[in-house]
């Protein structure tokens, strides 16, 4: 990868910012009929119905809605890769990862740098015919170009919405789709009274493929193939989907598809089986595959594309159904005799041509809607490679939105404007920081934004978690710098773009800014020792009334001390006079956010 950078940006790991969490290996033997989903490769491409588990698994292998997954095991080009979960809770299957983000990522970057990897990481996985795999130990050593946080979030914002019209486009289609079904059931319903026929009486032949050894690359101009089983789809024929016949082997003419042909897929997976399309036209030398059926009716009798949409309507296909009743749903296989011995209300030829005629029109439009489709997903993916190398960059204003940051970042944002006011007062450090931004989250309401979980330790409530994550994006942001000259307190050096965080928490806090800044003020002349007093009794008076209790001073501050040996080295008295104080000056907790945790052994 190349080492030339856009400014801020960083070449990372995927492990040091990914964990990639392997999903629980389940066997057929555990599927149930109720329980909670599990989710499979088939499930995220929406090609198969769900299997439950009725027991619990560790929460590692649960998945939730908008939970990043990476598919490491799967089919080139389709079910390998990056995935968005927006279903409800599940148990992730083996084969899939869960991508666990670390605090340097926006988690909606993390999709999309993922989507855009999966080219390069699926050239490097293992497999063969189709399927491939690649293990954790091989895809955390892949590097990524990282801007910093507040980059990513503008970048996730333009991907998002070149997705959002994606979905949209694909929406259309499926809308189209819809309604051309439901024309054509309307038009069974307005047939109901037309003579039941038999297919075989309609029929000028029927034709099944050959299954020569094809290399799987598609032909070029003038090449003779063989056609795919996933050239006919209900979407229509699409003859782009063929293997090239091996120049040492001579083609069967006999076997050329052409126009007006009916085809139906009759060997594969039950949901593939019983697929009919209509061939209204081929641009290449296209043979039938051993897969396929052929027919081609009697033009004195029917309407090619008619009896096509005939054979897909629901009466016949529940026919088509019934024949393959009994067999494994991996690989179902459909007579020509049954196809023979479907049954249809056949109209007359002049209703046929106009049925057929409907049909086209709506065709066409979805063959339009789906080209529109593709043209935005090609799109997406320039757009998409310039934003993630650097090569285009998306300046601040492209961001209309407070709520998508992440709180990582925004979390950052507030500490800043703290540090920045206050950097230069030599009563001001690092735990004095910790125990304003406490202050902040509980007394106003932002746990949401700014996501802390404060602990019970020495110099509690204390988050060193959130603090080492703010420290990160201040130097990556070039703010502060954070230096220990005496190797005991934390002091903030400002770096080149200090005070360029201020754009972002008007944008993020501007409504609570006049709140927030009569905290700081007023912690402002204290010294260290003083803040800690006030935050710890905060944090303990709230836990009581998060548990439903109102406390006597008395009983605060017993918890006080019973909180950390660090706190008996405060005198009694200053714990208990600082409680008239806090009322004073409307530091009264109201008993929201989560309560203090335990510190960790």
């Amino acid at each position: 990868m190349s080492t030339e950078l856009p400014e801020g940006w960083a070449i990372r790991n995927l492990g040091s910012i990914i964990d990639f969490v392997n999903g629980y290996a389940f066997k057929p033997e555990d599927w149930q009929d109720v329980g909670t989903p599990i989710i499979r490769i088939q499930n995220l491409n929406g090609s198969a119905a769900f299997n439950y588990y009725g027991s619990m698994i560790p929460e590692r292998y649960h998945v939730r809605t908008g939970d990043l997954l990476f598919c490491w095991s799967g089919s080139r080009g389709t079910s390998f890769g990056a995935r968005k979960w927006n279903g409800a809770l599940g148990f992730l299957n083996q084969h899939i990862f869960r991508c666990v983000v670390s605090s340097d990522l926006h988690s909606e970057f993390a999709y999309f740098l993922l989507e855009g990897m999966t080219a390069a990481i699926e050239n490097e996985a293992h497999g063969g015919g189709g399927l491939v795999h690649i293990k954790k130990s091989e895809i955390v050593k892949f590097e990524a170009m990282l801007p910093p946080l507040d980059e990513q979030q503008r970048i996730a914002e333009v991907l998002r919405s070149v997705d959002e019209a994606v979905a949209t486009k694909q929406e259309t289609v499926a809308a189209l789709k819809r309604f051309k079904r439901c024309c054509r059931e309307a038009a069974v319903q307005r047939f109901k009274n037309s003579e039941i026929t038999r297919l075989q009486t309609i029929l000028a032949s029927i034709d099944a493929g050959w299954s020569p050894d094809c290399d799987g690359e598609p032909a070029g101009d003038g090449e003779w193939s063989i056609l795919k089983t996933s050239a006919v789809a209900w979407e229509g024929y699409n003859d782009e989907e063929n293997k090239r016949l091996p120049a040492h082997m001579q083609p069967r003419p006999n076997l050329e598809v052409a126009s007006g042909d009916i085809l139906i897929t009759r060997a594969g997976p039950a949901e593939r089986t019983g697929v009919v399309a209509s061939v209204r036209e081929t641009k290449g030398r296209r043979m039938l595959s051993d897969k396929v059926i052929r027919l081609r009716v009697s033009p004195e009798k029917a309407v090619p594309l008619a009896i096509s949409e005939l054979l897909a309507a629901d009466d016949v296909q529940d026919q088509l159904s019934r024949s393959k009743s009994g067999m494994a749903a991996s690989q179902t296989n459909i007579s020509q005799n049954i196809v023979l011995r479907l049954e249809l209300r056949l109209p007359p030829l002049a209703d046929q041509r106009d049925f057929a005629s409907e049909m086209a029109a709506l065709q066409d439009a979805i063959t339009i809607s789906e080209a529109d489709l593709r043209d935005t997903k090609a799109t997406k993916i320039a757009i998409a490679s310039d934003l993630l190398s650097g090569r285009v960059r998306v300046p601040l204003p492209v961001i209309a939105t407070t709520k998508s940051a992440p709180p990582a970042f925004k979390r950052a944002v507030f500490a800043a404007e703290i540090v920045h006011q206050l950097y230069t007062d030599n009563r001001f450090g690092s735990v004095k920081h910790e125990k304003i931004v406490h202050l902040c989250e509980l007394h106003l309401g932002l746990q949401a934004d700014l996501d802390r979980h404060a602990y019970k330790e020495a110099a509690g409530p204390y988050d060193p978690k959130a603090r080492r994550s703010v420290e990160r994006i201040f130097q990556q942001q070039k703010w502060f710098d954070v230096k220990k000259p005496d190797g005991h307190r934390v002091i903030y050096a400002p770096l080149e773009k200090v005070g360029e965080h201020a754009v972002y928490f008007d944008r993020y806090f501007g409504d609570q800014k006049v709140e927030i800044q009569s905290i700081i003020d007023l912690l402002r002349p204290l010294n260290t020792e003083q803040c800690e007093i006030v935050a710890t009794l905060y944090a303990v008076w709230n836990d009581f009334l998060i548990d439903g209790q109102q406390p006597k001073d008395d009983e605060l501050v017993a918890s006080v001390l019973q909180w950390h040996p660090k706190k008996q080295e405060i005198g009694e008295d200053r714990w208990r006079t600082a409680l008239p104080w806090m009322r004073q000056k409307g530091l009264v907790p109201k008993g929201i956010g989560e309560k203090t945790r335990v510190a960790r052994g």
